[in-house]
């Protein structure tokens, strides 16, 4: 996805090497060493904040594209 523009750029950037996407690896290593740290109860309010905003993000998706992009 950032090779054609939807992420930034960066992201879609592979590894001389191996060919694959580098960044977003290392991105979801650190997010994936909070777990380390964090308790249980502090990492599942983080899932549900993180599923609330991404249905929230997806319904004012639709609604956008069914009120003011259809023509």
């Amino acid at each position: 996805m950032g090779r054609i523009g939807v992420f930034p750029a960066a992201l879609g950037k592979s590894h001389a090497r191996f060919g694959t996407p580098f960044l977003p690896v290392l991105l979801t290593l650190a997010v994936s060493l909070l777990a380390l740290v964090l308790n249980l109860p502090t990492i599942s309010s983080l899932i549900s904040f993180g599923a609330l905003v991404e249905i929230s993000v997806v319904n004012l998706a639709v609604i956008k594209d069914y009120y003011f992009d259809q023509k």
